[in-house]
């Protein structure tokens, strides 16, 4: 895919990390809700220390098919992490259709060795996995 900045992505470039894969779309109420959570979950453990994984990173894959109001979402919603994708293929996008995702928000935990192991978990759930695997207490 290619980054909101035009730079190319590869999600394999973040082996090593838990990733959460957050299908989501700037029309979409629920998913807006649940942007705040999401922002909590990456600044308290995106700079963690892990005993299996260099650390946690958030992809969010825009599920849209206008750039500009894309944008303006990730902007109003301080949307703070590196990882923003979308092809504007809406729902027709192979990204999507690779993930099985049928309605949004859908969520993928993934770990370091890149095996989904949470589906559509809420934040709280996430941060439970998250806190058991920290090396700091």
């Amino acid at each position: 895919g290619t980054l909101r900045n035009g730079q190319s992505f590869d999600i394999k470039s973040l082996r090593g990390n838990y990733v959460l894969i957050d299908f989501w779309g700037s029309w979409c109420a629920p998913c807006i809700e649940e942007m705040p959570q999401l922002r909590d979950l990456y600044d308290n453990y995106h700079e963690k220390k892990f005993n299996d994984a260099n650390g946690f990173e958030i992809v969010s894959f825009g599920v849209e098919d206008d750039s500009t109001r894309w944008a303006a979402a990730m902007d109003r919603l301080k949307m703070n992490w590196a990882y923003q994708l979308a092809d504007f293929k809406n729902t027709a996008s192979p990204v999507v259709k690779n993930f099985g995702v049928e309605k949004v928000p859908a969520k993928f935990l993934i770990n370091p060795k890149g095996i989904i192991v949470g589906v559509n978990m809420s934040s709280e759930e996430t941060g439970k996995y998250l806190n058991a695997r920290l090396s700091e207490k």
